[in-house]
């Protein structure tokens, strides 16, 4: 039977934690796209933005959609899609192997610090299984 007492502020923690890292990487290509670095334009394309932009942001938007769903599914008594998304984020750090090196140091380090609250959200969730 799923518990009804999830606690939904988690569940918000997360979905906040996922926006601040879609923002975070969105900061960090609106800075490289206004500012390129010499000879960008010759760099692999596996060290530019373009995997960000093509895969990473696409996926993390799609984790928002179903975060959303999951909330409201919570608000409605199942926890079983909230605890289903929280295990799929608590492992987003090892599948996010993208080089960052086109990034400014600050960027680097705001995308590894809103991965890291990202997944300890999860983590917590999963840990929690509220859906148990």
């Amino acid at each position: 039977m799923t518990n009804t007492n999830a606690p939904r502020q988690d569940a918000i923690e997360l979905h906040e934690a996922c926006e601040a890292l879609v923002s975070s990487i969105r900061n960090a290509v609106r800075i490289f796209r206004a500012n390129p670095p010499p000879g960008s334009q010759e760099w692999p394309r596996h060290r530019t933005p373009l995997p960000w932009e093509e895969r990473v942001l696409p996926n993390l938007e799609e984790y928002q959609q179903i975060l959303e769903q999951a909330i409201s599914s919570l608000d409605n008594g199942d926890a079983k899609p909230l605890v289903r998304i929280a295990s799929a984020c608590a492992g987003l750090a090892k599948d996010m192997d993208f080089d960052q090196t086109w990034m400014t140091p600050d960027d680097s380090n705001a995308v590894d610090s809103a991965v890291d609250k990202l997944v300890f959200w999860a983590s917590r969730i999963r840990r929690s299984d509220y859906s148990a």
